[in-house]
């Protein structure tokens, strides 16, 4: 089978450089056997995979997410994008931008125009609008928008 898995985040991610929708993501702690997973779904949706290699709907639809996976992307823009997944139930619930390990959160403060002040640290960096979690750059706390 393959080496990684698709992941489909939903709501869709922005790249924090340029601003671009990013698709196409792939990650490496599920199972491995190139499974599409959608945000909100228990299960792998399908399998990109010729017939020959594909599981069976039975084996597809009792494959999980570990409770915290990363899962990253190449930007147009050329640079990488990184974020993490959260599933609460066995079901992916929840994206933040960035590589953390755990699903506590520390305040942020939203500055608009998508920026955003980290409340451990006080860096502010631009992360896009449309982002509830996102990883501080400068202390490596998971952020949160009250609003998010």
């Amino acid at each position: 089978m393959g080496m990684f898995d698709y992941y489909e985040p939903r709501p869709a991610l922005h790249c924090p450089r340029c601003d671009s929708e990013v698709a196409g993501w792939q990650g490496k702690d599920g199972p491995c056997s190139l499974v599409v997973w959608q945000q909100g779904v228990p299960a792998p949706t399908h399998q990109e995979v010729d017939d020959d290699f594909r599981l069976s709907n039975d084996d597809l639809t009792r494959l999980r997410l570990p409770v915290v996976f990363g899962l990253y992307m190449g930007c147009s823009c050329k640079s990488w994008v990184i974020a993490t997944g959260f599933c609460r139930n066995e079901t992916w619930t929840e994206t933040a931008l960035g590589e953390t390990q755990a699903r506590d959160s520390v305040p942020a403060t939203n500055f608009g125009d998508g920026l955003r002040q980290c409340s451990c640290c006080a860096h502010v960096w631009s992360v896009g609008d449309t982002v509830s979690l996102a990883v501080c750059p400068v202390c490596a706390k998971l952020t949160e928008l009250a609003d998010g």
